[in-house]
């Protein structure tokens, strides 16, 4: 917001805009990215519509457009503080850690005095264990802005990845005291705090953290929860409906569907050591793997429902497709799974490591 001109009343920008958040909504990708592409021809001034597409880009695991994107939202602002920080944010969401830590470290070398860029810098050292560094920048930024919540919460996951647990649980205390904390921090904040008390062995204390992050969650969760409660139905539904037989038309069908792809999913309960299962299957030669991507239910899945009716059953769906759209819809997950592995797949095994 901090970058985008003001503008009142319909114009052909925000509607542009707003037929692109559509039709991301509606799991459109390509149409989306097209009409950012259109938004940037409208107002070429604007560096927010760069990060917008940038962001759309680098989601759809095509990080070297993303990136020529945010270097135009960089220079359409003129070099503002905010460019560089919403890129690093865009970097990081879609799993490009160092090129994160690289717009905000030259964000910091233009603004030396920008607390909110040092704490996002700080961040992304923490969370690759340079606790050092970090604790550098967090000192400087809680110099310019002592009681800063977001530099806060990162000095508290810094001193916890110290092992000072009674300290980083006081500057969680202070934290908790400020007025000023927006509620996604202070959910961060109860949850890192629940793990320090559990890592303490105080399992009531900790239970209480966790459901004070809850608390403070649960006014936006209808949405969430009414959706996952359809989801739920749908499976149960394919559950029931699944038979031997159906799985044995399936396999017969194999011929109608060349090229022969490998292809395993690992899945399993989070912690359960699904992360480590596949790092060492990842170091085989034979294999490649994609680790906890949105792209099998994105490129494979949502193209064959994606024009029936919302009541469908999912085998039904299933049944309903033809070779030809099942064909492409393969080649649209390898196609993808290529990009998000910056490499050619070939005739490797690729294990998809998806545990929902």
């Amino acid at each position: 917001s901090d970058l985008r001109p003001t503008a009142s009343g319909p114009n052909p920008l925000s509607q542009t805009l707003r037929a692109s958040e559509a039709a991301w909504r509606r799991q459109d990708f390509q149409l989306s990215i097209k009409l950012l592409e259109r938004a940037t021809k409208i107002n070429p001034a604007d560096p927010c519509v760069y990060l917008d597409l940038g962001r759309a880009q680098g989601l759809r695991y095509d990080y070297a457009a993303a990136e020529r994107s945010f270097e135009k939202a960089i220079r359409a602002s003129n070099g503002h503080v905010q460019s560089y920080i919403a890129a690093g944010l865009h970097c990081f969401n879609f799993g490009q850690h160092e090129k994160a830590e690289v717009y905000f470290k030259r964000g910091w070398q233009h603004h030396a005095r920008s607390a909110p860029v040092m704490v996002e810098l700080a961040g992304v050292l923490e969370r690759r264990q340079n606790l050092e560094p970090a604790a550098d920048l967090i000192g400087r930024a809680l110099e310019l802005d002592h009681d800063h919540p977001p530099a806060l919460l990162v000095q508290a996951r810094i001193e916890r990845g110290r092992g000072r647990l009674e300290k980083a649980e006081a500057i969680l205390r202070q934290l908790f005291q400020l007025r000023r904390a927006e509620i996604q921090t202070q959910v961060h904040a109860w949850y890192e705090l629940g793990g320090i008390l559990d890592r303490q062995k105080r399992f009531d204390e900790a239970m209480a953290a966790f459901l004070k992050a809850k608390t403070l969650l649960r006014p936006d969760a209808a949405p969430h929860i009414a959706e996952l409660k359809i989801v739920r139905a749908r499976l149960k539904k394919m559950k029931s409906d699944i038979s031997a037989e159906i799985l044995q038309n399936w396999f017969d069908y194999a011929p109608a569907l060349p090229p022969v792809r490998r292809l395993a999913l690992l899945g399993g309960h989070p912690r359960s050591g699904t992360t480590l299962l596949e790092q060492i299957l990842d170091s085989h030669p034979d294999i490649v793997s994609v680790e906890e991507t949105e792209i099998l239910h994105n490129d494979a899945y949502l193209p064959l429902i994606r024009d029936l009716p919302d009541d469908t059953p999912i085998l039904s769906g299933f049944e309903a497709t033809q070779a030809k759209a099942l064909q492409q819809s393969r080649a649209n997950y390898f196609c993808s799974a290529e990009l998000s592995l910056g490499k050619p797949i070939g005739r490797h095994l690729l294990i998809d490591k998806n545990p929902s």
